[in-house]
């Protein structure tokens, strides 16, 4: 008995397989013994529908990825400008002659709101602490409005970090002038 019940299922399981046939590149249904019905007359159309769907999904997610973007950077030159128009003192380096991982040389930025800002001493990795604490964009923004740095002493401690704050000063303004000299010559022509 056991062996004609697995035998009687098997036999249901070819009925059930057998509703569907391959039928030169037709898939085909049985409607009754000899009957047949075409399901989907066309692969090649089918699949051409499809990536067309998959091309006009891929252009709305990359719209809308444009949109998320702009949004995004619109957001962020904001937070740059109400950074830059603020006033507050940031300890950059409070560690004096005996730096830690958690405090660096002595440096200390002054934001004086629009009208740029003053640094007091400019101890070694400065400029990386602005960029931890502050993002590059925004650091870089900051070193740019930078109206003086004040060296409280000639100490390494506290004038190492000073050639690159200039370094990237000079990057900044050789690309301002730049911008400015393509400008120009955009307007001549």
């Amino acid at each position: 008995e056991r062996g004609m019940g697995s035998r009687a299922m098997g036999e249901t399981a070819e009925k059930d397989e057998s509703l569907f046939a391959e039928d030169d590149g037709a898939t085909t249904r049985k409607k009754g013994d000899d009957d047949r019905e075409t399901v989907s007359s066309s692969t090649s159309d089918s699949a051409s529908s499809f990536t067309f769907s998959l091309q006009q999904q891929s252009a709305q997610e990359q719209s809308q990825q444009q949109q998320q973007n702009a949004q995004e950077q619109s957001q962020q030159h904001s937070a740059n400008e109400a950074a830059l128009n603020s006033h507050g003192v940031i300890l950059l380096g409070t560690g004096s002659s005996e730096p830690s991982p958690f405090r660096g040389p002595s440096a200390i930025l002054l934001r004086t709101g629009g009208t740029g800002g003053m640094m007091l001493d400019c101890g070694e990795g400065t400029f990386g602490a602005m960029i931890r604490l502050m993002g590059d964009e925004v650091a870089r923004a900051h070193v740019a409005a930078l109206q003086a740095i004040w060296i409280s002493h000639k100490h390494a401690d506290h004038v190492l970090g000073l050639p690159r704050i200039l370094a990237v000063r000079a990057e900044i303004e050789t690309a301002r002038v730049a911008k400015e000299a393509n400008e120009k010559r955009g307007e001549g022509e």
